[in-house]
């Protein structure tokens, strides 16, 4: 072994717990994990509550007189407790493949509801392939609940950037459209903002009710596409919190400091006016599909294809020739499907607002 090489006991203990140190580091909690009953139970075992925010859930992991991770020792510092994260087999511990931004004050329902639609989005991507990096399970949270010895802003600044660098890629939760929690704390903002500035590609989630509600209100033209627009675009790092009052006034402070409160702000709505502009363009695209199809169904002799892209479609108009269906698939001229132009006056979104760095994607159930 390396002993035999002339590596001394006390050089091969050290290179092994870097090794593990490194290890706990850059772990992420496995999606699988997450989605699987063995975890909703112990959820909801271990706080008493059907559907438990993560703050309950914090409180009944880590602060209980059997906390879990409690008598582990930590990889990282050598001392008793570790992170929820270390406490899992390897199978559900691995490196991170994407950044979760998200809140505490999420249930566990909005969580897995959101991250079981992207999945579902996925093609060829496994549960089992997937390895979040979530601050709740991979933080050590001895050190930040219980012993107070460390805060959640202890990796601001190069430590947090080297994270999404290495990682490269986020997911963002929201948990609905109107009111956002998510645009309302610091921590969720100030991710926002890192990811934009350092090109990253983030991609908005959502629960399917709030996917639903969301195309929902866009249905109803330039009223409700400026109702979201206004409910998406209220940020104001300055108001927003955090649940530690330490850890709001620290983010701040290197907002302020390193970046700016009026750049932040500016950043992350205009990632949220490009969100918005991608969830009408790609219904605008489905709704061209479905008309697509409904054109041929109609000379075919079938009436629920019209229907259905009647009701699909009601909110904008395109005129049939832009569609690129050849003559012979059609066989005849285009149905009169009744829309009307006045239907819809889908206007600009007018902000003159720097989008070219936000790489945009989302996913809609």
């Amino acid at each position: 072994g390396l002993a035999c090489c002339g590596w001394s006991p006390q050089k091969i203990g050290r290179i092994v717990r870097s090794i593990r140190e490194r290890q706990s580091e850059e772990s992420g909690i496995s999606l699988a994990y997450l989605l699987s009953t063995e975890f909703l139970e112990l959820a909801q075992r271990r706080t008493g509550v059907e559907d438990p925010t993560f703050y309950e859930l914090g409180d009944a992991f880590f602060l209980s007189a059997q906390g879990i991770g409690a008598c582990g020792v930590c990889p990282r510092d050598g001392e008793l407790g570790c992170s929820f994260v270390d406490t899992l087999p390897p199978k559900h511990r691995q490196e991170a493949t994407h950044f979760l931004s998200w809140t505490w004050g999420y249930t566990v329902s909005t969580v897995r509801e959101a991250l079981q639609s992207w999945l579902d989005t996925q093609q060829g991507t496994r549960a089992e392939d997937v390895f979040l990096f979530m601050c709740f399970f991979v933080n050590n949270q001895y050190r930040i609940l219980v012993d107070k010895t460390m805060m959640g802003a202890d990796v601001l600044g190069a430590t947090f950037e080297n994270h999404l660098l290495r990682i490269g890629r986020v997911l963002a939760i929201l948990d609905t459209w109107k009111r956002p929690t998510y645009l309302t704390r610091i921590w969720t903002i100030f991710e926002q903002s890192c990811a934009i500035r350092m090109e990253i590609p983030v991609t908005m989630i959502l629960p399917p009710a709030a996917s639903s509600s969301l195309l929902q209100e866009l249905q109803k033209g330039t009223e409700g596409i400026f109702h979201v627009q206004r409910a998406l675009t209220q940020v104001d790092c300055m108001r927003a919190r955090a649940r530690s009052e330490e850890d709001e006034q620290l983010v701040k402070d290197y907002v302020g400091s390193k970046i700016g409160f009026d750049r932040v702000d500016q950043q992350v709505t205009a990632f949220m006016i490009a969100f918005i502009g991608s969830v009408v363009e790609d219904h605008m695209k489905q709704g061209v599909s479905l008309m697509k199809n409904a054109m041929v169904g109609l000379t075919q002799g079938s009436c629920s294809s019209s229907s259905t892209a009647r009701s699909f479609f009601s909110w904008f108009v395109v005129d049939p020739a832009d569609l690129d269906v050849d003559a012979d698939d059609l066989g005849a001229a285009p149905p009169d499907l009744d829309l009307e132009k006045d239907q819809v006056q889908v206007a600009p979104l007018d902000y003159e607002l720097d989008v070219d760095d936000a790489t945009v994607r989302h996913v809609m159930v």
